[in-house]
């Protein structure tokens, strides 16, 4: 039997117990190269409504809970001579189920009803399977120290100004673990229940489809990942100035 000295060495060397609590999440801004709550309501009704975008940071702290996906082998059984053993043919799996806490705004719903109306539009129309997939990255963090590319990867996901830069500093998070979603989309936005009966706060739990999971062995792909998203942001940003002069 192993003593309590061996478990916490053990401990030690997988550098501290998991915890459940610890986690991020990085949505796209971007699906097909369609500006979520952007592009489509600005085509619509001006560019008032470019004030509804949601950042990345924000959808990760609204999000309450999240699953990382497993995978299931399918099987079906052979038997030769008198011993029946389990082959693989297949594996099958599992959607993967997001809780957010809904502020006043409604942003968070927004989102994701935006994103369904890129696959299945208003117009009853349907899209290219591509156009309305994208990458979703699940990450589970620890109190760690940062490596280097973790504070980078916090910089780039915090932002570049001050706040940013103080942010990935001081930062003590590190990632320990990242799933990626591929090809994901929410195939399920449930309904939000209202009732005079209770006060309770609102959450909207969604469900991504996907095409395929992997794990990704370095933060590398994720440094990239977020970069992009920074110069596609800041364009955008620069594009809402122009109409906004130009009274679009």
């Amino acid at each position: 039997m192993s003593s309590v000295e061996e478990l916490k060495s053990l401990i030690g060397k997988g550098q501290g117990l998991a915890r459940s609590n610890l986690f991020r999440i990085i949505l796209p801004s971007v699906i097909g190269g369609i500006k979520l709550n952007i592009v489509g309501e600005l085509l619509n009704r001006g560019a008032s409504n470019l004030k509804r975008d949601i950042p990345s940071q924000d959808i990760n702290m609204l999000c309450s809970a999240v699953n990382i996906p497993g995978r299931s082998l399918l099987t079906h059984e052979r038997k030769i001579g008198l011993v029946t053993s389990k082959t693989a043919y297949g594996f099958q799996l599992e959607d993967v189920t997001l809780t957010f806490r809904v502020l006043n705004d409604f942003k968070i719903k927004e989102y994701f009803e935006a994103w369904q109306n890129i696959a299945v539009t208003t117009k009853y129309e349907l899209a290219f399977f591509n156009d309305y997939t994208e990458n979703v990255i699940i990450q589970a963090l620890s109190n760690s120290p940062s490596s280097s590319y973790d504070k980078l990867l916090k910089l780039s996901y915090a932002g570049l100004g001050r706040s940013g830069l103080e942010t990935a500093i001081s930062s003590t998070e590190s990632v320990t673990y990242t799933c990626l979603l591929e090809n994901a989309y929410p195939t399920s936005v449930l309904a939000m229940p209202f009732s005079d009966g209770n006060s309770e706060l609102l959450e909207l739990t969604v469900t991504l489809s996907y095409r395929d999971w992997k794990r990704r062995e370095s933060n590398k792909e994720d440094l990239v990942d977020s970069l992009r998203d920074i110069v596609i942001d800041n364009s955008l940003d620069w594009l809402k100035g122009k109409l906004g002069k130009l009274g679009i």
